[in-house]
């Protein structure tokens, strides 16, 4: 394509803002896309001054100056790039981006939407690329990616615009502020920086956006990193309810279903709720997470965090942020579980020993280092009902302590609750969202 084609029809495409589709794939960063290299070659050849063609053309009449910046900061990067060497190349990608932040910001930018869309998404992944190659540790492209992303968020977030427009019949950026808030989500958690998702969450709750409006699998991402930042947060509840909803939406020929699994098996396991071997198969989890599942339903303590420890699994789970969660998250799980089998055991009478229980303990945790701190030196059995006073408050035991005869006495009925029930995700009812995030199911 020559230069002054590009032009022409980059002039006429934002002038008229009736074809975004056609603007992006003007604005395209993909070298392997043709367009890119023709211009290189219409450039180098002609000796064509860039800035200099681009101001003689001009663009709306001068009244819209980050739209000339967006156009000079493309056609530099298509007469410069090099595609043997992407990390020398990498400011020109960051000039064109940054100026498509700045045009977007105008009243007009509406119409540069997918362009920034796809440019956003494309910027992300190569930053991400490079810094693995060169800056594993600082990442120092993603973050200053995720800066102009932070931008972007706040431009769309503060359009002021007639909710009849929201119907999707004219361009708006709202129309695009679900994409750039999971980037930016993505981005935050490559650059373990989890915690500064409060602030998209928090905006996008408050947007005034109707969720059904966007493409399924923006809700669906969007939902995944929800859930990833409740599991940061050790809400595990509301961690279930949106990584369920994204796992059960998400397509089924997607890599992604797994991805979702990944973090929703471990807040089920916490919550209660046991996967089956086929989908631990189907999804090549089995050896990872196949161990819990038989530790918990044995209430064997010591097989579950004795795998939960053991390579490679510890820095499996470490990588994703989930080893600590495991390790600790699920010990009043166990106890649980252990307290179930003895009342199982035993007839499930309505009094339980504590020597009983102290026995299912020591067998579960076997040689594992937990039993030395739990249950060694308790003369007093202050520990033992440590763990009773833990189970009854958190709901997952009805009964009443009797510290001088040494029994806990539970009802005839009722008395350890399914952790499913207590946590109420059971069934479809369990994952309507309350609240703040109602605007979610409408």
């Amino acid at each position: 394509m020559a230069t002054n084609l590009w032009l022409e029809q980059f002039q006429q495409c934002s002038e008229t803002a009736q074809d975004p589709n056609r603007l992006a794939e003007l604005l395209t960063i993909d070298i392997n896309d043709p367009q890119v290299s023709s211009l290189q070659n219409d450039i180098l050849d002609n000796s064509i001054d860039v800035s200099a063609k681009v101001e003689s053309v001009n663009l709306h009449d001068g009244d819209w100056p980050g739209l000339v910046g967006l156009a000079q900061a493309y056609l530099r990067l298509c007469e410069s790039v090099d595609p043997n060497d992407l990390a020398g190349s990498f400011d020109l990608y960051v000039d064109v981006f940054t100026n498509v932040q700045t045009a977007f910001a105008n009243t007009r930018g509406a119409v540069l939407g997918v362009a920034l869309s796809r440019c956003s998404r494309t910027m992300l992944a190569l930053s991400l690329s490079l810094d693995s190659q060169l800056s594993p540790t600082e990442m120092i492209r993603t973050s200053y990616i995720a800066s102009i992303l932070l931008k972007m968020f706040n431009s769309i977030r503060g359009e002021k615009i007639d909710p009849s427009m929201m119907d999707g019949s004219v361009p708006t950026k709202k129309d695009h502020i679900l994409f750039v808030a999971t980037l930016l989500c993505r981005a935050y958690f490559k650059l373990g920086k989890p915690s500064s998702c409060a602030n998209v969450f928090s905006n996008i709750h408050t947007a005034n956006i109707k969720f059904s409006r966007y493409a399924l699998s923006q809700r669906v991402e969007y939902r995944y990193y929800l859930g990833r930042y409740y599991v940061f947060k050790n809400q595990f509840g509301n961690a279930y309810r949106h990584l369920q909803w994204a796992f059960d939406r998400c397509l089924s020929s997607s890599k992604n279903k797994r991805l979702i699994l990944i973090y929703l098996i471990p807040v089920a396991l916490i919550l209660g709720k046991l996967p089956t071997m086929p989908l631990l198969e189907q999804y090549g989890l089995e050896s990872t997470y196949s161990p819990l599942v038989n530790a918990l339903k044995s209430a064997n303590y010591q097989q579950f965090m004795a795998h939960v420890d053991s390579q490679p699994y510890r820095d499996w789970f470490l990588r994703r942020g989930l080893h600590v969660a495991l390790r600790t998250r699920t010990i009043v799980v166990l106890h649980r579980q252990i307290l179930s089998k003895v009342w199982r055991l035993t007839g499930q009478k309505t009094v339980i020993k504590f020597d009983h229980v102290r026995k299912a303990l020591v067998l579960s945790m076997g040689s594992h280092e937990d039993a030395v701190l739990m249950l060694d030196n308790d003369p007093d059995n202050e520990k033992l009902e440590a763990i009773f006073v833990s189970l009854i408050s958190q709901g997952y035991l009805k009964a009443k302590v009797f510290s001088r005869n040494r029994v806990l006495r539970l009802p005839p009925q009722g008395a350890i609750p399914l952790m499913v029930d207590v946590h109420k995700i059971a069934g479809p009812e369990g994952l309507v969202l309350t609240g703040h995030e109602k605007w979610m199911d409408q």
